[in-house]
């Protein structure tokens, strides 16, 4: 037996300490692909702890902001606050 890799989670974050919604986050194949794009966790972490000037400063990147739409369609209530309207999407 033995089942191989369990460490669940993401780096930095407590095992079962996700907010409502993650799980469908982690159950996307198309997010989980983009998580292990180097560029994009960076993205991630820094809009995490920098607020809205770490998002400011993605904005312009298609990649990370169609991650981030994806994300909020999942999370299903406003997610990351503030990012809807913004110009050259859609």
């Amino acid at each position: 037996g033995g089942g191989g890799g369990g460490g669940g989670g993401m780096p930095g974050m407590p095992p079962g300490g996700m907010p409502p919604g993650m799980e469908k986050i982690f159950n996307d194949p198309e997010i989980m692909a983009a998580m292990n794009n180097p560029k994009i966790m960076k993205a991630m972490m820094e809009m995490q702890t920098g607020g809205p000037a770490a998002m400011a400063k993605y904005a312009s990147d298609p990649d990370i902001m169609s991650l981030m739409m994806k994300i909020q369609s999942k999370m299903g209530k406003g997610g990351m606050g503030g990012m809807g309207g913004m110009p050259g999407m859609g």
